[in-house]
């Protein structure tokens, strides 16, 4: 397909089978524009496309918010979406092969379709690369919901993530807020909890548990098993119930894998305005 100046509209149905039970359409709008590819591009040193949402209503979205946090949690949690016993039964009866099975993550999980990576939503990338003084580490920019993966105070990569149901600034257990800050990261590890892996991230800190903070298994993830057939709504839609998931399973390998091979310790999940330690 030839790429005009002008933007051209493309409207694809990206379904999705999960566990054989459920369909999930999301009618989406890929903008293909040499301007947003450049913007991008000098960025990020990335190709892909770019989609841009359009036409869900503020009912849709909760609806496919209430689905994502149902995939990951149950129906049983705040913001969740109820769903038939019957279905119900079905993914407790997965969950407890998987529990089996110590390589049960890998398995199939039913998908006859995949939303391919490189389809990501189009945001407005910072004005100045959020890595600068910031090492090898982690950077997480929890206004535009990118992940940036820093090297020597460059980026070298950078992914979409979904971030807590509640929004940020975590304070206590169960509120559903990423918190935000500096803090440590661990070594990657399986998840054990249906998300792949997991990067483990230092929260509370001492300092913060000294003020009261509570929390704890506050990470990066890979998506649900039911969700990643999803791709990029995995990214789009906030579900979490505190961590920041990414969209695939090859992108938390991706971020697994630059932690340990870069030996990355360090965290920063923005803006730290509202934490006072900027």
């Amino acid at each position: 397909m030839t790429v005009q100046s002008s933007l051209t509209q493309i409207t694809l149905k990206l379904a999705s089978r999960l566990s054989g039970h459920l369909t999930v359409v999301a009618i989406t709008s890929i903008a293909l524009s040499p301007t947003a590819f450049g913007a991008r591009l000098a960025v990020t040193d990335s190709s892909g496309s770019s989609i841009r949402l359009e036409g869900f209503s503020d009912g849709e979205r909760t609806r496919l918010m209430g689905f994502l946090r149902t995939a990951a949690y149950g129906p049983d949690v705040p913001g969740a979406m109820k769903i038939s016993t019957q279905l119900m039964n079905s993914v407790n009866g997965k969950k407890s092969e998987k529990s089996n099975n110590a390589n049960s993550e890998d398995d199939d999980n039913g998908c006859f379709f995949s939303v391919p990576d490189r389809f990501r939503v189009f945001k407005k990338l910072p004005a100045q690369d959020p890595c600068i003084d910031q090492g090898t580490s982690v950077v997480a920019d929890t206004g535009s919901q990118i992940l940036f993966l820093c090297k020597d105070g460059k980026t070298v990569k950078d992914f979409d993530f979904a971030m807590g149901w509640s929004g940020t600034g975590k304070r206590k257990e169960g509120d559903e807020k990423t918190p935000l800050g500096v803090y440590s990261l661990a070594s990657p590890r399986r998840s054990g909890d249906g998300f792949y892996k997991f990067v483990g991230v230092g929260y509370p800190t001492a300092q913060q548990k000294e003020k009261g903070y509570t929390g704890s298994a506050v990470g990066i993830h890979g998506p649900s098993r039911w969700g990643r057939c999803l791709g990029f709504l995995n990214a789009t839609f906030n579900w979490t119930n505190g961590c920041l998931a990414v969209m695939s399973d090859n992108q938390i390998d991706e971020i697994a894998s630059f932690v340990t091979t870069n030996k990355a310790k360090r965290i920063v999940i923005l803006p730290l305005e509202e934490t006072g330690m900027k």
